[in-house]
């Protein structure tokens, strides 16, 4: 895994609030290939999470990926017939931690799932102590779930995290760790097949 690059303040904001007690709904926002899911993976690397990357697919098998999640992190889970139950289970059970990244996905999925969070997060956010962090990366599905005033989550998100494009400084510090590890992989690639010996033979030759 590439080394965890400058979202040290964002990964900090995540780390506050999953320390301190009651219910909180975070989003995270971006564009594609700025980090959301890295940051997420940062965040989540020692702690015992739901994380799920919401592709979209027929809505089965996002159920499937779901309760799949579910059993490897908990050792078990019932068999969901929709992502409604899913989402339900994970409140009633208090799991803690919830993080679906690249949410937006969801309306691809399934229309109606936003509205049924926000009745779940309505009827336990003051009973529950479960952080729920939701990512996306396309603005007018974002607005649509979180900024327009009829939208199904408006005014649900307790923190909202926009991922901003790295400094100059900080793509230079990828792209030389980036150098190195390609030098590292052609060097090992060469001494494991038969061409090294070749092309010393070759130059030695020149």
């Amino acid at each position: 895994m590439m080394k965890f690059y400058n979202r040290e303040q964002e990964l900090e904001a995540l780390n506050k609030t999953y320390s301190r007690k009651g219910s909180d709904f975070l989003v995270i926002s971006g564009r594609r290939r700025i980090g959301k899911s890295r940051l997420i993976e940062e965040f989540v690397k020692d702690k015992k999470a739901v994380n799920l990357f919401i592709v979209p697919k027929e809505k089965k098998q996002v159920v499937a990926d779901l309760e799949a999640e579910v059993r490897l992190k908990f050792g078990y889970s019932p068999a969901f017939t929709s992502l409604r139950e899913a989402f339900a289970y994970l409140f009633e059970q208090n799991v803690g931690l919830v993080c679906l990244d690249e949410f937006s996905n969801i309306l691809v999925v399934n229309e109606a799932v936003p509205f049924e969070l926000q009745r779940l997060w309505d009827k336990y956010r003051d009973s529950k102590d479960i952080m729920l962090v939701v990512s996306g990366s396309y603005a007018g599905m974002m607005n649509r779930l979180f900024a327009a005033k009829k939208a199904p989550l408006f005014n649900r998100a307790t923190l909202t995290l926009n991922l901003s494009q790295f400094s100059f400084g900080t793509v230079s510090q990828i792209f030389e760790q980036l150098s190195c590890f390609v030098a590292r992989r052609a060097s090992k690639f060469l001494l494991c097949s038969g061409r090294y010996s070749l092309l010393l033979r070759s130059f030695g030759e020149a």
